[in-house]
């Protein structure tokens, strides 16, 4: 399950509680084309691949070139938050994500 690609990856390059990380990837699950694109960035280790996800207007890549500052965890978090809860997300992008 891709979700465990992102889950190992999460355990070794990222300071996330064990529970977050579930949490995060339970999430996640719900939301197969953002599974994909974290696992082709993980694989390439860039931006430099066919999104599959698009959300309210939103990638992978322009959330990292708008705000580069950014972990990819919290990019792809982001965007699975717009599916979920698309009018707090993108209150959260317009405060350039003053919250986090």
């Amino acid at each position: 399950m891709n979700t465990e690609i992102i889950k190992d990856y999460l355990q070794k390059n990222s300071s996330m509680s064990p529970q977050f990380i579930e949490y995060v990837c339970q999430n996640m699950a719900h939301h197969n084309d953002v599974v994909e694109d974290f696992c082709a960035w993980i694989r390439a280790g860039n931006f430099d691949f066919e999104p599959k996800t698009e959300v309210e207007g939103w990638t992978a890549k322009r959330l990292h070139e708008k705000f580069p500052s950014l972990s990819v965890a919290d990019i792809f978090i982001s965007l699975s938050n717009l599916y979920d809860n698309p009018e707090s997300e993108k209150r959260i992008i317009e405060s350039g994500f003053a919250i986090y």
